[in-house]
């Protein structure tokens, strides 16, 4: 946690962020999905959704955005997802690997609601 906490605050600093993201400890995802958290905007990235970003409403607060590991994630976890209360969306047509696709999203909400407006 300290290494993430480190690379965090590092990352901030070299784009002026005020204000530090949280970091959770590592969880299971039934767990994290339990864990209350007070989000008003919650995303799930998938690729079969009809969804997609411009679709959903301007958050009020904060985004909690759920990317799944390489191969997505199960229909059980999809159907516990929309319990919790997230809304599906996809990125477009292409796959994009966890990685790659977190960053596009981080990317789609900044231009969208974020500085770039």
């Amino acid at each position: 946690m300290r290494h993430w906490r480190k690379v965090m605050i590092n990352a901030c600093e070299q784009c002026g962020r005020s204000t530090l993201p949280g970091i959770d400890r590592p969880a299971g995802f039934t767990s994290w999905l339990d864990a209350g958290h007070t989000a008003d905007t919650r995303i799930l990235l998938n690729p079969d959704s009809g969804n997609s970003l411009t679709a959903l409403e301007p958050p009020q607060e904060s985004i909690l955005l759920l990317v799944g590991p390489e191969g997505g994630i199960s229909e059980a976890e999809h159907l516990h997802a929309g319990r919790a209360g997230f809304t599906p969306v996809a990125l477009g047509p292409r796959i994009l690997r966890t990685e790659t696709a977190s960053l596009a999203v981080l990317a789609g909400l900044q231009l969208l609601w974020g500085d770039f407006r």
